[in-house]
């Protein structure tokens, strides 16, 4: 079993959404099919994806489902957590009854909890915000960024009892839980304090960001930004760290 993580599908398969990816440039032209077809030659069923947000761009979940079914239709299981842009997003219990009720069956969802990946892994994380060095932050955002390290801490706080087994914590979020000087903050703390050393991020898309890397250490945790057009839409296998 391998583990493989990509973030910000950004898909719009549904009839009532309509949003393709080509108007922000030609690194998104025709990039679901080059998704399924990168996907399908590294994936196999027995394979685990973590999708850090950014899913559908569907305002509903009744909406979204189109793109969840292409998602299901992929090998592996798949972990998804929620993004910015993924407003169909629910309730934890809707989105397992959603899943249940449509025959999604390799899809698990990540809110305020941490999930199990075969014998020796946990998955946690949350979507965090704005970073307050963002010059679109204002003081509402202060809130919700305090409400995402809450979250943070119940989905660690849940991966515990895994951890006390003996598996190796994972951590995805979607925003990247520093700021552009990269430098050590409160959410790296409780990242390196919870015994985490890989963590992935996405929501990151201009080339010429900060946050534009493959792997930096901060507190040491190594980050690993994993946008899909970052990664030209090849999901990105994680090594992990118990079994070197």
């Amino acid at each position: 079993m391998k583990i493989f993580v990509i973030a910000d599908l950004h898909l719009s398969e549904g009839d009532k959404v309509d949003k393709p990816m080509s108007r922000f440039g030609l690194r998104w032209e025709n990039h679901v099919q080059r998704l399924k077809e990168a996907w399908e030659d590294k994936i196999s069923q027995e394979d685990t994806v973590l999708i850090p947000g950014d899913i559908s761009w569907a305002m509903h979940l009744r909406d979204a489902e189109a793109d969840l079914r292409l998602i299901d239709s992929l090998p592996g299981e798949k972990i998804l957590m929620r993004g910015n842009h993924d407003y169909w997003w629910g309730t934890l219990s809707r989105l397992r009854r959603f899943a249940e009720e449509k025959g999604l069956s390799s899809l698990r969802f990540l809110q305020n909890t941490a999930e199990a990946v075969g014998e020796n892994v946990v998955v946690a994380g949350s979507r965090l915000w704005l970073w307050p060095d963002d010059s679109r932050f204002a003081e509402s955002d202060q809130n919700i960024l305090d409400h995402e390290k809450e979250r943070l801490e119940r989905s660690l706080e849940a991966a515990l009892p895994w951890q006390k087994e003996g598996r190796e914590l994972l951590l995805i979020t979607h925003y990247p839980p520093f700021g552009k000087n990269l430098r050590a903050s409160d959410f790296t703390a409780l990242i390196r304090d919870s015994g985490a050393r890989q963590a992935f991020f996405g929501h990151i898309h201009q080339s010429d960001s900060p946050y534009n890397f493959r792997q930096k250490e901060i507190d040491g945790v190594s980050y690993s930004l994993v946008s899909a057009d970052c990664l030209n839409f090849q999901p990105w296998e994680v090594q992990l760290l118990m079994e070197k």
